[in-house]
């Protein structure tokens, strides 16, 4: 925030000085005409050093705004690794819960697979003793035959 401000501050004073030079050849043209020495030599003087001022600051100016910029970069290098970080957070949190998930998938799918079991060991059962009632009841219908 303090290179936003430096910036800014650099800025406004690049801009006075600008704005003092743009008014120098005016000052300079009423001193002239007004005859005044002392003026015009004091204007001239100011004028050479507006120049050096003026490079002074567009230098200043510069620094700040690669100040200011560093200082965005490295505000957005720290929202970049905390994104990074929650990220593999939730991944990790993802991957456990696919691993919890997977697991119970396995455990119903042995579950499924040994009930299916059960119900084709109890069909082979009734059909066995579906047969074993079947030949019975014809043994049964022999004997009452023969015994009549």
């Amino acid at each position: 925030m303090d290179t936003i401000i430096e910036y800014q501050q650099a800025q406004e004073h690049l801009r006075n000085l600008q704005r003092e030079e743009s008014r120098l050849p005016e000052a300079l043209r009423l001193a002239a005409e007004a005859a005044d020495a002392a003026e015009l030599i004091r204007l001239r003087k100011r004028k050479e050093e507006l120049a050096s001022e003026i490079f002074s600051a567009q230098v200043m100016v510069i620094k700040a705004n690669i100040a200011r910029l560093r200082g965005e970069q490295a505000e957005a290098h720290n929202h970049l690794d905390a994104a990074k970080a929650s990220s593999q957070k939730l991944d990790d949190e993802g991957v456990a819960a696919l691993r919890v998930l997977d697991e119970e998938r396995k455990r119903i799918n042995t579950i499924a697979y040994n009930a299916l079991t059960l119900v084709h060991k109890l069909q082979n059962d009734i059909q066995r003793r579906s047969h074993e009632i079947t030949s019975a009841e014809k043994s049964l219908a022999q004997l009452l035959e023969t015994a009549a």
